[in-house]
């Protein structure tokens, strides 16, 4: 959390425990073989914030990584804007506190593989401005042969747009031709669209969902993607995919870091706002 809310999030975290946060969405966590989440900040005790203008700069406690652990999280991409909030001592110690807590991390120049039921996932994380496609494309080339599934987290588009920019659509394109399975994106804190380019899907932003940074964001919509692969002799079919629609917050009157589902009227919203999304992605 940042500095304004890091308080209120200790005092329900030191209150209710490690199982609040994510108890609204583990039956889904638990029921399903790899759950992965993009970290945006950093679990350090360093107190020294990065040099330069940046409005906000993320921390939370390394005791938070078991938030993760009870929540059935499984895997957390680095690669974003807030991992070096407290320079590399930061993202050193968030490395170690997931580490301790059991959690791979992949992004910032690792690559990860996860294997469930004898399948290799292979996964990797990029905050596209400071990444070139070349590099990106590089990258899953290199680690294509090594698994069975490939998923690419993707740090990018314009903060607070429902609209997706065409640096996205040709960067999550290059890597389902480079051989991604699966792109999953994120950073600007409302959801977007998803399109399937040659039978794989791009999500590309799935919004906030257990989110420390604001008290009470006006836009708390969100989403989860799940998507069954199915691999029989070697050959990868999709398996079909769930959009399932949440609240940042189990209420609306403030943020209160309890990710939850809904139904009915609030699930049907969200789902029209990431179709809207996806008629306004440009054509490259």
């Amino acid at each position: 959390p940042r500095n304004d809310s890091k308080a209120k999030f200790d005092r329900v975290y030191k209150a209710e425990g490690e199982e609040y946060f994510f108890k609204n969405v583990l039956d889904i966590f638990e029921a399903d073989e790899l759950t992965i989440l993009n970290y945006e900040g950093t679990l350090t005790t360093e107190t020294d914030p990065i040099a330069g203008s940046k409005a906000y700069c993320f921390r939370g406690a390394p005791g938070y990584a078991g938030i993760l652990k009870a929540g059935s999280v499984e895997a957390v991409s680095l690669a974003n804007n807030h991992s070096m909030d407290f320079r590399e001592r930061g993202l050193e110690d968030t490395r170690a506190a997931l580490d301790a807590a059991g959690i791979l991390h992949f992004g910032r120049a690792e690559s990860a593989v996860y294997e469930a039921n004898g399948v290799k996932i292979g996964l990797l994380g990029y905050y596209a401005y400071q990444s070139k496609r070349k590099n990106v494309v590089a990258a899953i080339e290199q680690l294509r042969p090594e698994c069975d599934i490939l998923v690419v987290s993707l740090h990018w588009g314009i903060e607070g747009s429902r609209v997706v920019d065409k640096k996205q659509v040709r960067l999550g394109h290059a890597a389902i031709n480079a051989g991604a399975d699966l792109v999953l994106g994120h950073h600007p804190h409302v959801v977007q669209g998803i399109e399937k380019y040659k039978g794989k899907y791009i999500a590309y932003s799935l919004g906030n969902f257990c989110f420390g940074g604001n008290q009470n964001p006006k836009d708390k919509d969100s989403f989860i993607f799940q998507q069954t692969f199915v691999l029989d002799g070697g050959q990868l079919t999709d398996g079909g995919i769930k959009v399932i629609p949440c609240k940042i917050s189990s209420t609306a009157k403030t943020n209160n870091y309890q990710p939850t589902p809904v139904t009915g009227r609030m699930a049907s919203a969200i789902k029209k706002k990431i179709r809207a999304a996806e008629a306004m992605r440009p054509v490259t």
